[in-house]
């Protein structure tokens, strides 16, 4: 018994001796060595998606800041604004500036109605973005957005309208003075009228208007 031990000893010796000599003989370090070659591919792998999303990303961005300078220049003609949109961590901050100065009240109201408009259209133009497609603005002060900024501003989305074949998403804007008069009007609804000129109501019963808690 104490012989066949002690050859089984130097048996395992020279297996361990081998192994070091030649680690493809042992079986750990070359499932270690496997792994390690996979992980490396995958981080490969990784890393070369991710350049393509900040590639994608940055075009992403420069698109919408393609459409709000556009929207700004298209509202404001002649003035030599420009739409800028800035991008800091998680904020994206859109402003009309003029030789890098930004302006008062007005600029500010029209900035944050094409900042929505301009989302909306990007959101339309990009087949991975996800919107209701529904936009309404209540009421911005006509007073703070000057008269004809205000007025731009609406023809300008009426045009917007008619450059697709059919208007991809509703925009309702509600106004305390009347649109430019230039505007069709079947695009205008007034306070004695009825939405799009259809009552929605009509040959319902009480009981059927009710709203669910």
């Amino acid at each position: 018994m104490f012989w066949a031990r002690i050859n089984e000893i130097i048996y395992e010796l020279k297996q361990y001796s081998k192994e070091i000599v030649n680690p493809s003989e042992n079986i750990e370090f070359t499932q270690l060595q496997k792994e390690i070659k996979n992980l490396d591919t995958s981080l490969e792998n990784n890393k070369n998606r991710l350049k393509t999303l900040i590639l994608i990303h940055e075009d992403n961005k420069e698109i919408l800041a393609s459409i709000f300078n556009f929207s700004t220049r298209n509202i404001l003609i002649g003035s030599s604004c420009n739409g800028t949109v800035s991008f800091k961590e998680r904020n994206i901050n859109f402003a009309i500036k003029r030789n890098n100065f930004l302006f008062g009240q007005a600029m500010g109201v029209l900035s944050v109605l094409l900042a929505d408009i301009s989302s909306l259209v990007y959101s339309i133009i990009n087949e991975n973005s996800m919107h209701p497609l529904f936009l309404i603005h209540d009421s911005p002060k006509e007073a703070d957005l000057d008269d004809r900024i205000y007025g731009s501003f609406i023809s300008f989305m009426v045009n917007l309208s008619k450059t697709f074949e059919k208007p991809p998403f509703q925009y309702i804007i509600t106004t305390t003075t009347p649109p430019p008069p230039d505007i069709d009007s079947t695009l205008i609804l007034s306070t004695d009228e009825t939405l799009l000129k259809v009552n929605i109501f009509e040959g319902l019963s009480a009981p059927e208007l009710q709203f669910d808690e």
